[in-house]
Protein backbone atom coordinates (compact mmCIF):
# COMPACT_ATOMS: atom_id res chain seq x y z
CA UNK A 1 0.00 0.00 0.00
CA UNK A 2 1.22 3.36 -1.04
CA UNK A 3 1.42 6.52 0.85
CA UNK A 4 -1.08 8.37 -0.43
CA UNK A 5 -3.73 4.79 -0.03
CA UNK A 6 -2.16 4.77 4.24
CA UNK A 7 -3.25 8.71 4.30
CA UNK A 8 -6.59 7.80 2.46
CA UNK A 9 -6.84 4.81 5.26
CA UNK A 10 -6.07 7.14 8.00
CA UNK A 11 -8.13 9.72 7.50
CA UNK A 12 -11.22 7.44 6.89
CA UNK A 13 -10.56 5.75 9.93
CA UNK A 14 -10.43 9.01 11.87
CA UNK A 15 -13.79 10.65 10.39
CA UNK A 16 -15.46 6.79 11.13
CA UNK A 17 -14.01 7.67 14.92
CA UNK A 18 -15.12 11.42 15.41
CA UNK A 19 -18.68 10.37 13.53
CA UNK A 20 -18.97 7.40 16.35
CA UNK A 21 -17.46 9.67 19.48
CA UNK A 22 -20.12 12.60 17.82
CA UNK A 23 -23.04 10.21 18.05
CA UNK A 24 -22.31 8.91 21.35
CA UNK A 25 -21.38 12.19 23.03
CA UNK A 26 -25.15 13.39 21.71
CA UNK A 27 -26.58 10.69 23.07
CA UNK A 28 -24.97 11.57 26.23
CA UNK A 29 -26.32 15.06 25.90
CA UNK A 30 -29.85 14.61 25.53
CA UNK A 31 -29.75 12.39 28.47
CA UNK A 32 -28.51 14.58 30.53
CA UNK A 33 -30.99 17.52 29.07
CA UNK A 34 -33.92 15.29 29.59
CA UNK A 35 -33.20 14.13 32.88
CA UNK A 36 -32.39 18.42 33.45
CA UNK A 37 -35.78 18.74 31.98
CA UNK A 38 -37.75 16.04 33.84
CA UNK A 39 -36.85 17.93 37.22
CA UNK A 40 -38.35 20.94 36.24
CA UNK A 41 -41.92 19.96 35.35
CA UNK A 42 -44.62 18.31 37.31
CA UNK A 43 -47.55 16.77 35.99
CA UNK A 44 -50.48 16.78 37.64
CA UNK A 45 -53.73 14.97 36.45
CA UNK A 46 -52.23 14.52 33.05
CA UNK A 47 -51.26 18.68 32.77
CA UNK A 48 -48.26 19.63 32.98
CA UNK A 49 -46.67 22.69 34.47
CA UNK A 50 -43.44 24.33 35.24
CA UNK A 51 -42.39 27.63 37.23
CA UNK A 52 -40.68 29.70 35.37
CA UNK A 53 -38.55 33.49 35.50
CA UNK A 54 -38.10 35.13 32.25
CA UNK A 55 -35.10 37.06 31.59
CA UNK A 56 -31.95 37.38 33.53
CA UNK A 57 -33.55 39.44 36.64
CA UNK A 58 -34.10 37.86 39.67
CA UNK A 59 -37.16 36.52 40.90
CA UNK A 60 -39.50 33.43 42.50
CA UNK A 61 -40.88 32.68 38.84
CA UNK A 62 -44.53 32.36 37.00
CA UNK A 63 -46.31 29.19 37.25
CA UNK A 64 -46.60 27.87 33.47
CA UNK A 65 -49.48 25.55 31.78
CA UNK A 66 -48.13 23.86 28.76
CA UNK A 67 -49.77 21.84 26.26
CA UNK A 68 -47.92 18.93 24.75
CA UNK A 69 -44.24 19.62 26.10
CA UNK A 70 -41.68 17.91 24.12
CA UNK A 71 -38.09 17.94 24.25
CA UNK A 72 -35.49 18.11 21.05
CA UNK A 73 -31.70 18.25 21.30
CA UNK A 74 -30.16 21.64 20.13
CA UNK A 75 -25.99 21.30 18.75
CA UNK A 76 -24.05 24.07 18.34
CA UNK A 77 -20.77 23.81 16.41
CA UNK A 78 -18.68 20.78 17.28
CA UNK A 79 -15.52 22.52 19.23
CA UNK A 80 -12.30 23.62 17.56
CA UNK A 81 -9.06 22.03 18.02
CA UNK A 82 -8.47 25.81 20.55
CA UNK A 83 -12.23 24.67 22.20
CA UNK A 84 -10.64 20.95 23.02
CA UNK A 85 -7.53 21.79 24.09
CA UNK A 86 -9.18 24.13 26.60
CA UNK A 87 -11.35 21.44 27.80
CA UNK A 88 -14.32 22.11 26.17
CA UNK A 89 -15.98 18.49 24.75
CA UNK A 90 -19.63 19.72 23.41
CA UNK A 91 -21.84 22.59 23.44
CA UNK A 92 -24.99 22.78 22.59
CA UNK A 93 -28.71 22.73 24.63
CA UNK A 94 -32.08 21.44 24.65
CA UNK A 95 -35.67 23.21 23.04
CA UNK A 96 -38.48 22.44 25.67
CA UNK A 97 -41.22 23.01 23.04
CA UNK A 98 -45.22 23.24 23.42
CA UNK A 99 -48.14 23.87 21.48
CA UNK A 100 -49.68 26.61 23.95
CA UNK A 101 -49.11 27.65 27.42
CA UNK A 102 -50.54 29.88 30.19
CA UNK A 103 -49.43 32.09 32.77
CA UNK A 104 -50.78 32.48 36.44
CA UNK A 105 -51.09 35.40 37.46
CA UNK A 106 -51.68 36.65 41.17
CA UNK A 107 -53.54 39.85 41.87
CA UNK A 108 -52.22 41.16 45.57
CA UNK A 109 -54.65 42.25 48.52
CA UNK A 110 -55.53 45.71 48.47
CA UNK A 111 -53.56 47.58 50.58
CA UNK A 112 -53.07 51.71 51.30
CA UNK A 113 -50.22 53.43 52.50
CA UNK A 114 -51.52 56.80 53.68
CA UNK A 115 -51.79 58.21 56.94
CA UNK A 116 -54.96 57.49 57.37
CA UNK A 117 -54.98 54.18 55.81
CA UNK A 118 -55.61 52.59 59.11
CA UNK A 119 -58.99 51.59 59.39
CA UNK A 120 -58.82 50.26 55.61
CA UNK A 121 -55.70 48.13 56.17
CA UNK A 122 -57.40 46.72 59.63
CA UNK A 123 -60.24 45.88 57.61
CA UNK A 124 -58.03 43.42 54.67
CA UNK A 125 -55.23 42.87 56.58
CA UNK A 126 -56.97 38.87 56.36
CA UNK A 127 -57.05 39.59 52.90
CA UNK A 128 -55.04 36.76 49.98
CA UNK A 129 -53.85 37.44 46.97
CA UNK A 130 -56.32 36.03 44.61
CA UNK A 131 -54.82 34.11 41.15
CA UNK A 132 -56.43 33.52 38.15
CA UNK A 133 -55.27 31.70 34.61
CA UNK A 134 -54.17 33.85 31.78
CA UNK A 135 -55.50 32.86 28.15
CA UNK A 136 -53.87 30.08 26.31
CA UNK A 137 -50.81 31.54 23.89
CA UNK A 138 -47.65 30.27 21.93
CA UNK A 139 -44.30 30.91 21.71
CA UNK A 140 -42.44 29.04 18.15
CA UNK A 141 -39.19 29.37 20.02
CA UNK A 142 -40.03 27.48 23.06
CA UNK A 143 -37.77 27.84 26.01
CA UNK A 144 -34.03 27.03 25.53
CA UNK A 145 -31.75 25.54 27.97
CA UNK A 146 -28.04 25.71 27.51
CA UNK A 147 -25.41 23.53 28.85
CA UNK A 148 -21.99 22.19 27.51
CA UNK A 149 -19.08 19.85 28.78
CA UNK A 150 -15.72 20.94 29.66
CA UNK A 151 -13.01 18.39 31.59
CA UNK A 152 -15.43 15.96 31.38
CA UNK A 153 -18.24 17.67 33.36
CA UNK A 154 -21.64 18.64 32.20
CA UNK A 155 -22.89 22.67 33.12
CA UNK A 156 -25.45 24.68 32.86
CA UNK A 157 -25.09 28.04 31.40
CA UNK A 158 -27.39 30.71 31.59
CA UNK A 159 -29.67 30.97 29.19
CA UNK A 160 -31.32 34.19 27.56
CA UNK A 161 -34.98 32.89 27.91
CA UNK A 162 -34.58 32.90 31.53
CA UNK A 163 -34.29 30.38 34.33
CA UNK A 164 -36.26 27.25 36.15
CA UNK A 165 -37.31 27.88 39.51
CA UNK A 166 -37.70 24.54 41.01
CA UNK A 167 -41.60 23.50 41.32
CA UNK A 168 -41.92 21.44 44.49
CA UNK A 169 -45.15 19.35 44.13
CA UNK A 170 -48.37 20.10 42.73
CA UNK A 171 -50.47 21.40 46.00
CA UNK A 172 -47.90 24.17 45.49
CA UNK A 173 -49.85 25.32 42.95
CA UNK A 174 -51.93 28.25 44.00
CA UNK A 175 -54.98 28.01 41.26
CA UNK A 176 -55.19 24.41 39.81
CA UNK A 177 -57.17 24.44 36.24
CA UNK A 178 -60.02 22.46 35.76
CA UNK A 179 -59.10 19.53 33.66
CA UNK A 180 -60.39 19.58 30.12
CA UNK A 181 -60.39 17.85 27.32
CA UNK A 182 -58.13 19.77 25.23
CA UNK A 183 -58.16 20.09 21.29
CA UNK A 184 -55.85 17.17 19.45
CA UNK A 185 -52.57 19.22 17.33
CA UNK A 186 -54.14 20.60 13.80
CA UNK A 187 -51.75 20.20 10.49
CA UNK A 188 -52.68 22.89 8.52
CA UNK A 189 -49.36 23.61 7.30
CA UNK A 190 -47.00 20.77 5.61
CA UNK A 191 -43.85 22.17 7.17
CA UNK A 192 -42.23 19.46 9.60
CA UNK A 193 -40.88 19.50 12.48
CA UNK A 194 -37.58 17.69 13.70
CA UNK A 195 -38.31 14.93 15.80
CA UNK A 196 -38.71 15.49 19.63
CA UNK A 197 -38.91 13.66 22.66
CA UNK A 198 -42.31 13.71 24.64
CA UNK A 199 -41.55 14.22 27.64
CA UNK A 200 -43.19 12.29 30.76
CA UNK A 201 -42.89 14.56 33.39
CA UNK A 202 -42.56 14.29 37.27
CA UNK A 203 -45.79 12.79 38.78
Amino acid sequence: MNLKNILRLCVATSLAATTAARADINADAMSIGLDFIQHQILKCDNQYFIKYQWGISNGSGVWLQLLDPKAALLTGQPPTDVDRLNGLEWRGGMKLAFRAFRALQETPPPSCGGSDCAAFNETHRNDRPTFSWDNWTTRDSGITIIFSKINGKWINQPSPDGFFVRPGTCSDIPLMPPKVNLPPATTQSPARTKPAAAFPGRI
